[in-house]
């Protein structure tokens, strides 16, 4: 056709040879879409990162032998293949988005065809036995789909933490514990951008008190008490003396000072909670709360034991024994103090005990103790 128009009157540009060219051109177009390689199918639809899955892809277009499948820019090995049918062993690979291309044996390629690798998922959660909340261990991670080695993967419990790949890439990878607290924290992975579902949960250490310092203080409380132990936490931990708030004033995992509440008259065992975890309890005691009259008492037999003992000392520096007088003012002042503190206040626990307190106060047990103490 294109010969006979082409000598019609010996004019190229003549009708029947410029239709002529339009229908031939037409012609070799539609045989070009016709045949370059079209995908209709993949199955399945994702592969496992291992490179351990087969696909099979339907279409048209496909060479009989010869042609080039890719996964991404990796290459899929050829199995098998006929002009509508290929199947290949997908490459090791990671991510959402790797489209399928077959590329015929006359380097025509299809149009990108939607394919991903399976993400994350996950059986087992290992560790160090016991994790403490200053964290500095390890966990290790296994399951299924975590990538090669050198695709991104982290720990999306802690944004940002960074993880790496474990002996086998595919099946573990090893992430860094950071400092943390609670119990049943939600555990899940990101490969190559993909998410897994919750892998489980962890669990950091309860709290644990080893010492109270000091162990005994004034009812009123207001003065500092120091707890020394372990995995107290990072942040908002609680402590309690006696079921009453002891407000913290300083914090770290291994000791803990807060200000001592005043007495409850409750048990005044110390324990600290941190994110809904609770410690052992620590024993603490408050001093006992005189009535006024009691507290005019003791006063009074703290004075006269001060008084015997300085008394005794200054003799003592002369080689001689105390005179009676002195000893004998010294009694005075005691019996006037105590019989005005029982006679001005009418809550003492036991009234009428004056003379006791002052034998007592002026034997070999009390006041040689005082006596060793005074200068």
């Amino acid at each position: 056709m294109l010969a006979e128009a082409y000598f019609v009157k010996g004019d190229p540009m003549h009708p029947r040879f410029v239709a002529a060219t339009v229908a031939l051109s037409t012609a070799l177009f539609v045989s070009s879409v016709a045949t370059a390689a079209q995908i209709t199918d993949v199955q399945p639809a994702s592969a496992s990162t291992d490179g351990s899955t087969t696909i099979t892809i339907t279409g048209t277009g496909f060479g009989a032998a010869g042609n080039l499948v890719t996964v991404g820019a990796s290459p899929c090995a050829v199995t098998s293949e006929t002009t509508e049918q290929i199947e290949c062993t997908a490459p090791e690979g990671s991510g959402a988005s790797r489209p399928i291309r077959v590329v015929d044996p006359g380097g025509e390629a299809s149009p990108p065809f939607p394919f991903k690798y399976t993400p994350p998922t996950s059986n087992m959660l290992t560790s160090l036995d016991g994790i403490p909340s200053a964290g500095a261990v390890a966990i290790t991670i296994m399951g299924t789909n975590f990538g090669p080695a050198s695709v991104s993967r982290e720990w999306t419990t802690v944004v940002g933490l960074a993880c790496t790949a474990g002996t086998d890439p595919h099946r573990q990878m090893v992430c860094p514990l950071p400092p943390g607290q609670g119990h049943g924290i939600p555990v899940s992975v990101r490969v190559d951008g993909q998410d897994s579902s919750n892998l489980g949960s962890l669990s950091y250490d309860p709290p644990t008190i080893t010492t109270v310092t000091p162990t005994h203080g004034r009812a009123g409380g207001g003065f500092a008490i120091t707890i020394r132990g372990e995995n107290f936490g990072t942040a908002n931990a609680a402590v309690t003396v006696g079921g009453a708030s002891c407000p913290i004033v300083e914090h770290d995992h291994t000791a803990l000072a807060c200000t001592l509440p005043p007495s409850s008259g409750a048990p005044s065992d110390v324990r600290v909670t941190v994110a809904g975890q609770a410690s052992n309890s620590a024993p603490f005691s408050y001093e006992p709360v005189l009535s006024k009259c009691d507290a005019g008492k003791l006063n009074a037999a703290t004075s006269y034991a001060k008084c015997l003992g300085k008394l005794e000392a200054k003799a003592a520096q002369k080689g001689v024994d105390p005179t009676d007088a002195a000893v004998t003012k010294c009694d005075d002042k005691f019996t006037e103090s105590c019989a005005k503190a029982e006679s001005k206040f009418s809550d003492c626990s036991q009234p009428g005990t004056c003379a006791g307190l002052q034998q007592t106060t002026s034997s070999r047990g009390w006041y040689g103790w005082i006596r060793g103490t005074v200068n």
